[in-house]
């Protein structure tokens, strides 16, 4: 009788150290979740910098066609074609310009709405991890349990049989 009390303690341990290996396998995979998260965050931000970048651009060919708009009175003596020319430069420039704040907003918004996500899915990454490490605790306690009746089943062998396990 206390043999098989033994017997079932150390397969109930065996069970707890199963479970304690599951949990431990999903608090993993839940980090890999919560790592995928971080990355898209990281692409996110990236998308953001392209958009300002194009801004930027835009504001330095406003500029350049400004320049050419003040050369253009300069060579006003060339002929006037050449001022309503640099006049034409400054209007494409700042419509480029306009251009690129636009795609920096969209750039920004896409940027801030995809790290959003990123961080969701971080969120989501570390609670499985703690439902997993949740899962290793509870198979850690099944374990222990498992050795206390596996100690008990002993005992009752010891009692009952007069020989030790």
């Amino acid at each position: 009788m206390g043999l098989q009390v033994a017997g079932m303690g150390v397969e109930a341990a065996g069970i707890g150290f199963e479970v304690a290996g599951m949990g431990s396998e999903v608090a993993g995979m839940g980090f890999e979740v919560a790592g995928m998260g971080f990355e898209v965050a990281g692409i996110g931000s990236e998308v953001a910098g392209m958009g300002f970048e194009v801004a930027g651009m835009g504001s330095e060919v406003a500029g350049m066609g400004f320049e050419v708009a003040g050369m253009g009175p300069e060579v006003a003596g060339m002929g006037p074609e050449v001022a309503g020319m640099g006049s034409e430069v400054a209007g494409m420039g700042s419509e480029v310009a306009g251009m690129g704040s636009e795609v920096a907003g969209m750039g920004s918004e896409m940027g801030s709405e995809v790290a959003g996500m990123g961080s969701e899915v971080a969120g989501m990454g570390f609670e499985v991890s703690g439902m997993g490490s949740e899962v290793a605790e509870m198979g850690s306690e099944v374990a222990g349990m498992g050795f206390e009746v596996a100690g008990m089943g002993s005992e009752v062998a010891e009692v009952y049989m007069g020989f030790e396990v």
